[in-house]
């Protein structure tokens, strides 16, 4: 014999329905919205403008402080780093 549902499963399992039916909608909102996000994460990846602020804070430490000398600090200043 088969395994039959109940009256008040198939009511549950149609309530349940419902409730997925309704949310369905605002799910498909949501997966339309990251999609939409994706395309233009990928674009500005692609462009290669998803690092630029990156690259030009790179280019500015290297060129403005590629002439700053570590100097020795006197004695007694800090110790823990007048050790070194």
């Amino acid at each position: 014999m088969r395994n039959r549902k109940t009256k008040q499963q198939l009511v549950d399992d149609n309530e349940q329905a419902a409730r997925i039916a309704l949310y369905l909608p605002q799910l498909h909102a949501q997966k339309e919205k990251l999609e939409a996000d994706l395309q233009e994460l990928e674009h500005l990846a692609l462009s290669g403008w998803g690092y630029a602020d990156f690259h030009a804070g790179v280019n500015f430490a290297i060129t403005e402080f590629s002439e700053v000398r570590p100097q020795k600090l006197p004695l007694g200043i800090c110790p823990s780093l007048s050790r070194h």
